[in-house]
């Protein structure tokens, strides 16, 4: 059986950056390609957490989907554009929009903070899901080149394809790589008695996609 790439990410890992306006910071779980430049992004997918300390705009990344989700906090009110406010007011609560959309963030009882999924536009996806796992094990079918697991809540022990195991804790990322050789699926279960939670991000790239460069970021607003 092919070798399945894969490597626990820790919250020192991820590489943290101011947002343009300082009013926060963004931590980056991964990204591809690494760009390096935020304010002329070319990535193809990032995977970041940010806190939330103020209300005010989202800044826009054209030409990418974007979904957040709410990790903690007592509650955030999103205004897109001219649709309809959208309050998240309780964990792992989500809202999927597009990047160049004018967002607003209002805090509705202090800070949050939030984790943040952006593909580009026709030329990746990323399907997100809140998993619960319990003391026996669950197979959980995943695919795409990559898969980001973050634990939010306990431990979880993870078995890849019945070949490795490992275990990650509360605020690490297991991340799998397989390109042509895809996971297929996992195994997990809670580590401890603890109940335990975990958020998977199935990742996959088309074919020749080296990036995008006329996605462009504008305004000095949050991550």
């Amino acid at each position: 059986m092919d070798s399945i790439g894969h490597a626990v990410l820790r919250p020192c890992d991820y590489r943290v950056m101011p947002w343009k306006n300082g009013g926060g910071t963004t931590r980056e779980i991964a990204v591809f390609p690494d760009a390096g430049d935020i304010a002329a992004p070319s990535f193809l997918w990032r995977v970041s957490m940010a806190d939330i300390v103020h209300s005010g705009a989202f800044s826009r990344f054209a030409g990418y989907d974007r979904t957040l989700i709410l990790m903690n906090g007592h509650g955030l009110l999103l205004q897109c554009d001219d649709k309809p406010a959208v309050t998240l007011d309780a964990p792992y609560q989500r809202l999927d929009f597009a990047g160049e959309c004018a967002v607003h963030c209002t805090l509705t009882n202090g800070p949050v903070r939030d984790l943040n999924v952006m593909v580009a536009r026709n030329a990746a996806g990323a399907v997100t899901t809140v998993l619960r796992p319990g003391r026996e094990p669950v197979k959980h079918a995943v695919g795409g080149e990559t898969v980001l697991m973050h634990c939010a809540e306990g431990s979880i022990t993870v078995e890849v394809r019945g070949q490795d195991t490992c275990e990650i804790g509360e605020g690490e990322t297991l991340r799998i790589d397989g390109g042509a050789r895809a996971a297929e699926y996992v195994l997990l279960r809670s580590a401890r008695a603890i109940p335990a939670l975990a958020i998977t991000i199935q990742i996959a790239v088309q074919q020749g996609a080296q990036g995008n460069p006329t996605a462009t970021h504008s305004g000095p607003g949050l991550a």
